[in-house]
């Protein structure tokens, strides 16, 4: 019986996806899953339906921007 090395054995996952060239990739993925779902969290907090989000986004879009203090 001939067994195969597993050439990933003993590192890390993301030494796996940076030599599959894809650790970009998958790492901006996840960031974007949790900031839906923490998204999804606050909106079930709050009471606001995904209908009721362009007014919120309005009301403070005009307040608020992305780089500014």
């Amino acid at each position: 019986m001939e067994f195969s090395v597993n050439k990933y054995s003993g590192s890390n996952f993301d030494d796996f996806l940076e030599e599959e060239g894809i650790l970009g990739e998958v790492t901006a993925k996840a960031h974007k899953r949790l900031l839906a779902l923490q998204l999804s969290d606050i909106m079930k907090e709050s009471d606001i339906s995904k209908t009721k989000l362009p007014d919120y986004n309005a009301f403070w879009g005009a307040r608020w921007i992305p780089g500014q203090k």
